[in-house]
């Protein structure tokens, strides 16, 4: 889980590649689920991505996690 403080109406890329099948989460300070990504593009990429635009300034949690469960590795 990474905390990333976010500006309102500004536009963030987040890119993730992994020696695992990623699953990539955003959540607002709250814990409440905004975007999820499995696949770039599927159904052959392992890699996720997420493009968000907050509606306000805050702390978001990007939670990085595997479509496997107990996979793991670098990222």
């Amino acid at each position: 889980v990474h905390d990333v403080p976010m500006q309102a109406g500004k536009s963030y890329l987040i890119d993730l590649s992994a020696e695992f099948n990623t699953f990539l989460r955003l959540e607002d300070s709250l814990k409440v689920m905004l975007l999820s990504n499995d696949d770039v593009c599927p159904p052959d990429n392992t890699n996720s991505r997420l493009v968000f635009t907050p509606s306000r300034n805050g702390t978001y949690r990007v939670i990085v996690t595997s479509v496997k469960p107990g996979a793991t590795g670098g990222y």
